[in-house]
Formats: C-alpha cells, structure tokens, sequence
C-alpha cells in the first residue's frame, strides 16, 4: 500500500525543528507506518533548495525514524499583484500562507508526484487540503489533520490586535477560511483535530463530524515523574517564529516575570527554543532572564526547571509543550488559552489565570510551596499519562487510518453498484454522535 504524505512543513532540520507541529507530523508518520508499506513525503521548496531527494530520504527517514521517499514540488514565490493582494479576504489562493503552494505549477507537480493513483493521501494542515484540492479530480480517499482551526486562529487575532485596522485585516479573512474548512472536512475520509472542543466547534457551525476524529497530542511519558526542583526557575519553552509563541514570551518577560522578581530573591527566568531574537525582551536583556536559543537536551532543561509558566492569549491546537511538562513533573501555571482543549483541571493539575497579577502569585506560590507544587505536578503526570501518552495516540490514530481506508471502499463500492442501502448500525452511531455533539 503506497500512502503520499503532503505537508507545508519545509523539510527537517535536526537542530531546529523539534517543536510541536513537527512532532505531530511525526507522530501521524509513525501510525502510517503501520498502515501501508510505501510512505512517500511531498515538501515545498524554493529554487535554491532542490537538493537530491535520496539524501533528502535519507536525512528525513533518519529525523523521522520512519522510512520515508521525499518529494520537492516548487513554491510559488513569484510577487503578488495589487489585485492579488486585495483578493484576500475572499480567496485563500492569494494569502501569504496559503499561496506558496498554490498555483498551475504546484499542482503540475503534485500531479507528477501522485502519478498512478496512490492508496491515499495525507494532508497535513489546511493549506496542503487547498493545494491537493486543485486537483480535480482526486479519486482517491485524503485524510486531513486539521491541526488547528484556522478560522478561530484569525477570529482570535482580531479580537486581540492592537490597531482597528489590525482587527479588521483579520476579521475579513475569517469567511474564506471558514467556507475552506468546510470543503476540506466534507471531501476528507478522515479529518483529524486536536480536542474535543475543536470537534464540537465544527459541530455548532453545522459542519459534518461524523468522519471527524480526534486525535491529541501527545510525548512520550516516562514511567515515573520525576521529584520537584528545588530551584527557583520559571521555563516558557516554544519556537519564537510562531508568533503567540513570541508575544506569550514577551508577556511573561515584561510584565509578569518583574512581579514574581520581586517577590523571591534569587528566581531566574528561562525563555528557551528557537529563533529568540522574535521577542522584543531578547533585545533589551531584562535582569534575571536567561534566553538559551534551541535546546537540544530537554532532560537537562527541565531538570534544572521548577516551574512552567504558559501565559498564551492566540492561536489553537492544543499545547504539546504543557503535556510534556505534564511528563516531565512541572507544575504549571497558565492562562485559559494555553489549557484550551486540553484535560488538565485548574486546581487539580494546573494553576489557570487570566491577568497579569494573578498569573505573577500563582508562580510565587509554586515556587514557594513544595507541597502544592508536587500535588499539581503528580496530578498533572498522571493525567498526562493516561491521555497523552505517544505509544497509545499512535495506536488510535493507526485504527482511525484503516477505519477510513475501509469505509471509503465500502462508500465507493456501493456507489458503483447504483444501490443505496439502509443505513447501518455504523451510521447510526454516527448520527447519535453528531446528535450528542451538539447537544454538547
């Protein structure tokens, strides 16, 4: 069974791309794996990065543990025309991040690429849905991870931007992404989210879910927490060329990291990860801060961590970077963004604040009470354990991938013999649970 993976994602540098959108590709390559024999890895690249695709298998099969054929289709990187530009808001074709890969040569390539037809194909993230979706017609079953909800993302942007005319910009774009994402859950066999609340999102705007799954994120767990630190360290840990990642981390240094300072002598602040020079605090060097860049040992970062604190305010998805934190035995404290979609409790596993100050006593309170500290850290553990654990979403996301392999021949077969049965007890299942997702 042959399988072509198509991903926006440029392809892997091992020392920088350990973040959780690549981790979460990685982990849907691990569950093909054990669905078909061929996985076949479609990236876009730039004129100036056409390599040899057998090193490029090599490098990636080697970054992904998985064995994969890479692929180079052409970015579209040619300039917008005013026109083009001022089509935003009613097109994705002409946004930044959708054009790349879309256009008459990317789909000539995609064309090539698929050649005789696969078994299917996997797009990762909407923008490769839009591209694969121009080629019409595509008489094989996709399946979608639709990693976030790209419409919430901009809705979410605009409410929070700090200009009228930043807020309009992003709220004339939420139409478009909407109606994508409504073509791209009705044409997929199987689309994937990252939580329940994005299931039921999809649901309320009279989305079909039937044949949508969720499928969390998820890290490799170890099998016992490891004690609370004794250390008086803070730890935000993200890429910085994701934008929420970069003003969360801002936030922190400016004006939560000041009141913790001044409240426990001798506590230090890590802002680690990728591409730090994307926060303006990086810039200014505040006092107690450390910017360490990528990490390439989290045992060690996380050893010398007592706390993590997550004050995000944009994006979606869900935050891989707490369910590790989660396995690693942090205690955390965070805002209601940052926790959204995901299981921990306020109070029970986590510490959830909205403002400022509050977020700033919550990471005095960690830092100073041991007890509280390890109750929320061996909460958090167990509940990471129980949901998130890699080896089990691999699992469940294996038996998803056949699911739909299965329902998309039997969905076709019947079509080709003009017939058109009774529902089954299958599809009466999924009526009761799109019934209950909304009532939900």
């Amino acid at each position: 069974m042959r399988g072509v993976v198509v991903t926006l994602l440029p392809q892997p540098d091992p020392a920088r791309d350990r973040h959780g959108v690549y981790r979460r590709l990685g982990m849907f390559l691990r569950a093909l794996k054990e669905v078909c024999d061929e996985i076949e890895l479609v990236h876009f690249a730039g004129p100036g990065e056409i390599a040899s695709t057998v090193a490029s298998s090599a490098a990636s099969s080697a970054f992904w543990d998985v064995p994969v054929s890479v692929h180079l289709a052409p970015l579209n990187v040619g300039p917008r025309s005013w026109w083009q530009a001022a089509s935003v808001p009613f097109t994705l074709r002409y946004r930044r991040d959708f054009r790349p890969y879309i256009g008459p040569d990317q789909a000539d390539a995609l064309r090539r690429i698929l050649g005789l037809s696969p078994d299917f194909v996997f797009a990762h993230r909407l923008p490769a849905m839009a591209a694969l979706l121009q080629l019409r017609p595509l008489s094989v079953p996709i399946f979608f991870d639709l990693d976030d909800l790209e419409h919430r993302v901009k809705w979410r942007s605009a409410r929070t931007a700090a200009s009228q005319l930043e807020t309009i910009r992003n709220s004339v774009e939420v139409p478009a992404l909407l109606a994508a994402e409504r073509q791209a859950v009705s044409r997929a066999a199987r689309t994937f989210v990252c939580s329940t609340v994005d299931r039921h999102i999809l649901s309320d705007l009279d989305f079909d879910v039937s044949r949508t799954v969720v499928i969390p994120n998820a890290a490799n767990i170890p099998n016992s927490r490891p004690r609370i630190s004794r250390e008086k360290r803070i730890l935000f840990l993200g890429n910085y060329g994701h934008t929420p990642n970069a003003e969360a981390a801002e936030t922190l240094a400016k004006r939560i990291w000041p009141k913790v300072r001044a409240r426990v002598e001798g506590a230090t602040l890590i802002i680690a990860g990728a591409q730090p020079e994307q926060i303006p605090s990086y810039h200014r060097g505040p006092a107690g801060v450390e910017f360490t860049g990528f990490v390439e040992d989290l045992n060690s970062l996380y050893a010398r961590t007592r706390i993590v604190c997550c004050p995000i305010w944009n994006g979606g998805g869900t935050r891989l970077k707490l369910i590790e934190a989660a396995g690693f035995g942090k205690p955390a404290v965070v805002s209601s963004v940052a926790v959204e979609g995901l299981a921990f409790m306020h109070r029970r596993d986590v510490l959830v604040h909205d403002d400022d100050d509050a977020l700033a006593l919550a990471c005095v309170r960690l830092l100073q009470d041991d007890v509280l500290a390890d109750t929320l850290a061996a909460s958090a553990y167990d509940t990471a354990r129980t949901l998130y654990s890699f080896a089990d979403v691999s699992t469940l996301t294996a038996r998803e991938l056949r699911a739909g392999l299965a329902d998309y021949a039997s969905d076709h077969l019947a079509s080709d013999e003009n017939s058109i049965p009774s529902p089954s007890i299958r599809d009466l299942d999924r009526i009761s649970d799109r019934r209950s997702c909304r009532a939900g």
